[in-house]
């Protein structure tokens, strides 16, 4: 009786082990490629008065990119930003609006753009240099772990600022998955 308990036993035991095996995580989706490539633009308003200091923040997530599926994101492992990304400036006409201390910041961690223009911007302005991509770069990895981040904008305005004064960060990722 107690070898047949024991055998009987042993067999249980073998299928509980068998059953509680290593989780593998979640699956891939089948229709899931290798990587995507998409493109995203994130546009600051800027409306303020003489002489202030604004701060504006913008949500920015994964699911923003229209080539990311929601079952998708927890697969998305590296963002590589491309080098048509690019940050720019638009609505100043010199000597109409003069916008100084102008920084972009991923909240909450020490990604940081200091546009290093101590006089200000006086007129619209592209910037796509190394150390603009390696901001993007970064504010995209901080992304690829978190999911969803904030970007805040600060910046003294020395005139009242009433029409269409833009900041806009244009990327362009390809998205490993």
């Amino acid at each position: 009786m107690k070898r047949i308990l024991s055998i009987l036993m042993v067999v249980t035991m073998a299928f509980a082990g068998v059953s509680c095996g290593d989780d593998d995580g979640p699956t891939r989706p089948k229709d899931m490629p290798n990587s995507v490539e998409d493109s995203k633009n994130y546009s600051y308003e800027l409306l303020s008065q003489a002489n202030s200091t604004i701060t504006i923040g913008k949500e920015i997530k994964l699911t923003d990119f229209s080539q990311i599926k929601k079952d998708w994101i927890q697969f998305v492992n590296e963002a590589k930003v491309r080098s048509s990304s690019k940050m720019m400036i638009s609505g100043i006409k010199k000597g109409d609006h003069k916008i100084k201390n102008l920084t972009l910041k991923v909240k909450g961690t020490n990604i940081v753009k200091r546009f290093a223009n101590d006089e200000g911007f006086a007129m619209d302005g592209t910037f796509n240099f190394v150390e603009d991509q390696n901001f993007m770069q970064n504010l995209m990895n901080e992304l690829v772990a978190e999911k969803t981040i904030t970007i805040e904008l600060t910046a003294t305005t020395e005139k009242k600022i009433n029409n269409d004064v833009k900041i806009s960060l244009d990327f362009n990722v390809l998205f490993k998955l």
